[in-house]
Formats: structure tokens, C-alpha cells, sequence
């Protein structure tokens, strides 16, 4: 006998069926896993870890490079440059295709970075080849110096990162160098510093073309304006880099300027020569880097009477 099913019978039996398909379909799935929240996570910082560890590893690897200091030196001693050598191994050492160049792996003093050099620096005397001098050796001067200040006492000044531009200067200086000494180059340690220069109260402008480049060993550049001079000499009095502009002259105790001659404390007049205020003999004085040169001649009031009668 058929089976006769009323329609409210036949809607219930397809919604049945259709319950049971979707849960099939859902049961089946794709066969993966869904990623959970704490595997994220995990994930997550995995990859933050292992930022950090490269970070750190780049920041020691810059420390390491930051940590070697560097600068340049020049040494001369009675005229002569002298190029050192350190012993093999040494913390402090010169670079092999620039002799001038330095390096150190750990903080020194100047004096502890001359003796891996095997010379001896005090305040008032150097040992070098063999050799000492001493400030109180008649006509000596032993000068220290970093980026044109002077060092009281090498053993108390330790070594800085430097700038190209500057350098650390070890000099012992006599009477009885040649003036000028041997000619550098500018890519040489050189010295540099200001000249001022007054006759009778007016300034003397060193702007002027017969001023600039006047000589290869003390000139002025012509795109600086006369702010700085420039010495490319080992052993450069201040005679000399005077007596090297057109229409002026130093002798042993006297300077002519444009035909007039001021002699040092004369009668009628007056010629001094101070570096950085302070009064030198300008025969003798070895010019250094940083040094604030000042120049007076003056005519006394009887002079200039004097040459109105005649």
C-alpha cells in the first residue's frame, strides 16, 4: 500500500535532510588547522627576538669601530721630521700608507702613546734616538701641542678622536735650524694662524692681492680673506713669514716697512712682534699651529718733527 505523507510531513522530512548534509560538509572540512590565538602570538615573538638579536649584533659590531680612535701627528725635532715606529702588537700604532695617521684600541695618554714608540715625553724635556733634550738646555723649546693648544704635560692628556683637519704636534726647537726648512705640501701637517699688523695706529690690510700668495712657504689663500695664514715649512720663524711679503723686511733688531726702517725700542721708533700676547724675538721664534702673531711699528711725535724740518 503506498505511503501517503500529508504535505507538513513532506517540508519536515526535507529540513531534516538538509541539517544533516551541512553537518557532513562541515565534518569534511578542508583538513587544515586553524591558527590559534596563542600560536600567533608565539609567532610573533619569534620574530621580535630575533630582531633584537640582530639589532644588538649590529650595535656591538658599530661599538667595536667607535672604539678605535684615530687623529694625526707630526714630529719634528731641530728642524727634522721625524716618522716613528711602534713595537708589533702596541695598542697604538701609525698607519702603514700614511705615516702620519694614528690609531689606538684603548684609552692613552700622549706621553703612554710615545713610549709604545720608544721616546720619552715630560713636560720639560724628550727622548728621542737616543737622544734627550731639555728645556733648560740653552736656546731650547720643547712644545707639545693638539689642534694648536699647547700641552703642559704630555702624561695628563689623553688621546681624542681628532678631526682630519687638526693634528697632535710633538716639536723640539733650537737657534741653530735652517730657516725655512724643508717645503711640505698641503696635504702635510701645516701650521696656521692669524697675523695682525699695525703701522702708526692703522691696520694693514693683508686682503690685498700683493699679500695673498705671496710665498710658497707663508702665504695667505686668496678665498679666506686674509683670516688665516698658512705655513708650509717645518721650521718657519716669524722673521721669515714677515720678511716673505713685498715691501717688508726683519733684520736682527729692526723691520722696514715700505722704506721705513722702526727699530725694536729705538729712540724715534718703535717695532714688536707678541705671539698670542706675548713678546717674542721674531729671529728665533718657530711659528706654530694656532699662533696669534701681532705686529707694531710706530714713529714717535719727535721723528715725524724731525723729518717736517728736513
Amino acid at each position: 500500500m503506498p505511503l501517503k505523507l500529508s504535505r507538513s510531513q513532506i517540508t519536515a522530512v526535507l529540513a531534516a535532510l538538509l541539517v544533516l548534509l551541512a553537518g557532513c560538509s562541515s565534518l569534511g572540512g578542508s583538513g587544515g588547522e586553524t591558527p590559534t590565538e596563542t600560536d600567533a602570538t608565539t609567532e610573533e615573538e619569534t620574530m621580535s627576538d630575533e630582531t633584537t638579536e640582530s639589532e644588538m649584533d649590529t650595535n656591538t659590531t658599530s661599538g667595536d669601530s667607535e672604539s678605535e680612535l684615530s687623529g694625526r701627528m707630526l714630529v719634528v725635532v731641530e728642524g727634522q721630521e721625524k716618522h716613528l715606529d711602534t713595537e708589533p702588537g702596541a695598542k697604538f700604532s701609525f698607519n702603514e700608507t700614511n705615516e702620519h695617521t694614528w690609531t689606538v684600541e684603548e684609552p692613552m695618554t700622549l706621553a703612554e702613546a710615545l713610549e709604545t714608540a720608544n721616546v720619552t715625553a715630560e713636560p720639560d724635556s724628550l727622548t728621542i734616538d737616543g737622544e734627550t733634550y731639555n728645556e733648560s738646555d740653552t736656546n731650547t723649546t720643547i712644545t707639545y701641542q693638539v689642534a694648536g693648544t699647547e700641552i703642559e704635560d704630555p702624561s695628563e692628556y689623553t688621546l681624542e678622536d681628532m678631526n682630519p683637519a687638526h693634528e697632535l704636534v710633538v716639536r723640539v726647537d733650537d737657534h741653530d735650524q735652517e730657516v725655512p726648512g724643508r717645503l711640505v705640501e698641503q696635504s702635510h701637517p701645516h701650521p696656521h694662524g692669524r697675523l695682525n699688523m699695525t703701522v702708526d695706529g692703522e691696520p694693514v690690510d693683508f686682503t690685498q692681492e700683493k699679500y695673498v700668495m705671496a710665498e710658497e712657504a707663508f702665504h695667505f689663500h686668496g678665498d679666506e680673506n686674509a683670516a688665516r695664514w698658512h705655513g708650509h715649512s717645518l721650521n718657519l720663524t716669524a722673521a721669515y713669514a714677515l720678511s716673505t711679503f713685498p715691501g717688508m723686511n726683519v733684520s736682527e733688531d729692526a723691520m722696514t716697512y715700505n722704506g721705513t726702517t722702526y727699530m725694536e725700542n729705538g729712540s724715534e721708533t718703535s717695532f714688536t712682534v707678541t705671539v698670542d700676547g706675548e713678546e717674542v724675538d721674531p729671529n728665533t721664534y718657530v711659528l706654530k699651529d694656532g699662533d696669534s702673531i701681532e705686529v707694531t711699528l710706530n714713529e714717535s711725535d719727535d721723528s715725524t718733527v724731525n723729518e717736517a724740518s728736513n
